[in-house]
């Protein structure tokens, strides 16, 4: 996975080591991502990292918790 991202979402992958993060329009560096993962395929991979990541950090249950609990305290003020 190599997704061309910034911000939060690039963090995550990167945190998560779930996959490259390229800065978006870096031709050059995309370019040079695919000539090493050419180079070398194990690179390609799927790595579990990210799916374990998705389940410490994005629990849909525990999200929605969460944002019950914030809309409850907006209401309440």
């Amino acid at each position: 996975m190599s997704p061309l991202l910034e911000g939060e979402a690039a963090d995550i992958v990167r945190d998560s080591g779930a996959g490259d993060v390229l800065p978006p329009e870096d031709v050059a560096a995309l370019v040079e991502l695919w000539r090493g993962l050419a180079a070398d395929r194990s690179r390609t991979a799927v790595r579990a990292t990210g799916r374990d990541w998705g389940s410490e950090h994005a629990d849909d249950d525990e999200l929605a918790r969460t944002y019950l609990e914030i809309l409850r305290e907006v209401v309440a003020d």
